[in-house]
């Protein structure tokens, strides 16, 4: 998101802009090769860690998830990821930007 107002924090190896370093510094990592030693037995897709390659069992793969999403086949083992989850089929955004109108279903993509 471009706020003009605002100062923009630019990444050294694209286009992108950021309003925090915080954002700025989970992008760059992006550019740089890490390693992904956990690797998923049902799918073979690879994570960094470990609890990114729980959570991806969990959301893909979880049979055993009692919490189904209404509009597509996934399942969740918790109500709160299924809430998150419908959020992006129904449009529902409760976490409003600081500086425009724009607003966002999870409050990690807002400023």
């Amino acid at each position: 998101i471009v706020h003009p107002d605002i100062p923009q924090l630019l990444c050294p190896n694209c286009p992108a802009t950021f309003l925090s370093n915080e954002q700025l510094e989970t992008h760059e990592k992006k550019h740089v090769h890490i390693p992904k030693p956990h690797k998923c037995l049902q799918c073979d897709k690879k994570f960094q860690d470990r609890s990114t390659l729980l959570r991806h069992v969990d959301v893909i793969h979880n049979k055993e998830a009692t919490f189904c999403c209404e509009y597509c086949p996934e399942r969740f083992g918790s109500i709160t990821k299924l809430v998150r989850h419908v959020r992006s089929h129904v449009g529902d955004r409760p976490y409003p930007c600081k500086y425009c109108e724009k607003s966002f279903t999870k409050s990690h993509h807002y400023t």
